[in-house]
């Protein structure tokens, strides 16, 4: 797993969407529907992280949202890096799935 990348799924990361939805407000003139729009996506995103697991919420966190690699995550959790790998793998399917909950993932 490099680093920022959590899957091999082939899940489009949600940082990704989000940076996709910032451009988007800013080409569209930031019109107040738009920017309204991306707020309420990164709220449903942020409670969509907040409803999982806690050892898969701070797998994310370290790695994806910090941007730390799987080794550096597994010094800074003190877990071994495979378990890093494992929890980051479950933890992009739990997020995937609290997103299609929320509307937000196909």
């Amino acid at each position: 797993m490099g680093r920022g990348k959590l899957g091999e799924s082939g899940e489009i990361p949600v940082r990704l969407r989000g940076a996709h939805h910032r451009r988007q407000a800013r080409h569209d003139g930031g019109s107040r529907a738009t920017l309204s729009r991306t707020t309420l996506e990164s709220w449903a995103v942020a409670e969509a992280l907040a409803s999982l697991r806690s050892d898969h919420r701070e797998v994310l966190v370290e790695t994806y949202f910090r941007g730390s690699s799987v080794a550096e995550a597994a010094a800074t959790l003190g877990i071994p890096a495979e378990v890093v790998k494992s929890r980051a793998f479950y933890a992009l399917k739990a997020l995937k799935l609290a997103l299609q909950e929320r509307g937000l993932a196909q």
